[in-house]
């Protein structure tokens, strides 16, 4: 989903985005790293995106969700998830 050319973008960045606000939502507490870390961390890895993006993956919302949690996402209330 890259976009080649002056500005480089990707479509990419409004869902993790989202992600981020969803993850911080669930833990309030939550440091910005702590967040990056478990959207980094919750990332399915997939061969073809190996060395061509950060993660090497694909985003999992439900995998971040989960690693937020049981981190404790800076000592906030945690709900069980689903």
């Amino acid at each position: 989903y890259l976009r080649r050319g002056p500005c480089e973008s990707s479509f990419a960045v409004p869902q993790v985005s989202g992600l981020a606000a969803l993850l911080f939502g669930a833990a309030p507490g939550a440091s910005p790293a702590e967040v990056k870390a478990a959207i980094l961390d919750g990332a399915r890895r997939t061969p073809g995106f190996a060395g061509k993006t950060v993660s090497g993956g694909v985003v999992d919302g439900a995998h971040s969700l989960r690693i937020i949690r049981n981190s404790g996402g800076g000592g906030a209330t945690l709900l069980p998830l689903g």
